[in-house]
């Protein structure tokens, strides 16, 4: 249950207030502050979190992007998952970074994991469980595990210099 108050500032708001809709006489509310809790500000259907929010519930987010802008720091603009910043998923400036600095392994799981190039319009490489692995240069097969302890060399196999030796069989 809240209270509203009219102030010569504006309108008041206090405790656990619902409402369908905010209107202004003279046009948009613009800007919705909490002296506790979140500063949200509301411009033409974009939210704005400017403070530390917890959610203990799900965030539903539906034909919608959640955009983050470069981080410029060591720890804005990130999302960050575990105590600390376990995992790190962002972007410097330069780079696209999943950072794994917590205790464990990074463990990606699939039955068929594959990289591409950026177009996603060539291979780079593929994992296949209880198969091959492959590896591409130009998006042409280079490399592939075999069943039977094998592999396959698609072109010529070189080594850096005379001192190195290759056995077979």
């Amino acid at each position: 249950v809240g209270t509203v108050t009219l102030s010569p500032t504006g309108v008041d708001i206090a405790g656990i207030t619902t409402a369908a809709t905010l209107r202004a006489t003279t046009g948009i509310v613009t800007t919705l502050t909490a002296t506790t809790g979140i500063v949200t500000t509301l411009t033409s259907n974009t939210t704005t979190l400017n403070s530390t929010t917890t959610a203990t519930g799900n965030i539903n987010v539906s034909g919608a992007n959640i955009t983050l802008g470069d981080s410029g720091g060591a720890s804005d603009d990130r999302l960050t998952f575990g105590a600390g910043t376990d995992l790190s998923i962002y972007h410097d400036g330069s780079h696209s970074r999943i950072v794994d600095s917590g205790t464990g392994f990074l463990t990606i799981q699939s039955s068929r994991f594959q990289i591409n190039n950026a177009a996603n319009s060539e291979n780079m490489a593929a994992f296949i469980e209880d198969g091959a692995v492959e590896l591409y240069h130009d998006g042409t097969k280079m490399f592939e595990t075999r069943s039977g302890a094998s592999a396959f060399v698609n072109g010529d196999l070189y080594l850096d210099s005379d001192s190195h030796k290759l056995k077979l069989g």
